[in-house]
């Protein structure tokens, strides 16, 4: 029942946020937040909103906390690797689905969601340190990316 509630209420809010209510579609993200703490796609929408309103650094800190909703890594957990014969990267994540094995170790990528989520919530962080003149940190955000979808596009194929 909390879920559905939980998904209403976001579609509610993103409706707002639409039709240029952003205070109220800002406060409904916020309450569904303090409900579930965890829910990733309130945390990137109130994120994105924040980062459209140029809200910047507080759109990073909602992105941050949007991606350790996902994917229990450190930020060195992707690894970009130039070498053609070893083309997949590491990535550890609790969507279980494809494996990506890297000489020792068996790291798992997320659902085809999980991906596209994680992939926008990095490319929006990325760009927000962009904006803030925070280059190598985008650059990172950015790297870590291409990373992801290289690598579970690449283990999805075999």
């Amino acid at each position: 029942m909390m879920f559905v509630f939980a998904y209403f209420s976001l579609e509610l809010a993103f409706t707002k946020e639409l039709l240029g209510y952003t205070d109220a579609a800002k406060s409904m993200y916020k309450d569904i937040i303090a409900v579930d703490p965890t829910y990733t796609i309130a945390l990137l929408n109130l994120a994105a909103l924040y980062h459209k309103q140029f809200f910047f650094e507080d759109a990073i800190a909602i992105y941050s906390r949007a991606l350790s909703t996902l994917v229990p890594y450190e930020r060195d957990c992707f690894h970009h690797v130039t070498s053609d014969e070893d083309f997949l990267t590491r990535v550890r994540s609790p969507f279980t689905y494809s494996y990506v094995s890297r000489n020792d170790e068996t790291c798992t990528c997320p659902s085809d969601d999980g991906v596209n989520v994680t992939y926008k919530i990095l490319s929006n962080m990325g760009s927000a340190f962009r904006q803030l003149g925070r280059f190598a940190e985008a650059i990172k955000c950015f790297e870590d990316s291409i990373a992801l979808l290289r690598a579970c596009d690449a283990s999805s194929q075999s």
